[in-house]
């Protein structure tokens, strides 16, 4: 699920990929942890991660883009939070190559 928001800069990135004819785009995931009023740490597990790299890929691949061109780094290791915009640590950041 994304909003409109993601959909948004998602759609940006790909034109942006196509106007400047991309070698490589470059996606990034990154696992987020909360923490919680007690001191503990929820985090993601890795198959959240699995399937918004799979999500990611899937889009790009739609959107006419090669295997070739698609690249997705999926990182577990878990951004510890401080228990303030936590959930700012679980993002994606796409990166496009001429």
């Amino acid at each position: 699920y994304m909003v409109g928001r993601q959909t948004g800069i998602i759609g940006q990135a790909i034109t942006y990929a196509n106007q400047v004819d991309a070698s490589m785009i470059e996606i990034s995931i990154n696992r987020g942890a909360n923490l919680l009023s007690d001191g503990s740490h929820i985090v993601e597990t890795a198959m959240v991660i699995d399937e918004r790299a799979r999500r990611f890929h899937t889009i790009f691949k739609e959107a006419g883009f090669s295997e070739e061109q698609i690249t997705v780094n999926a990182s577990y290791n878990e951004q510890q939070g401080t228990g303030i915009d936590d959930d700012q640590l679980r993002n994606v950041v796409i990166s496009v190559y001429p």
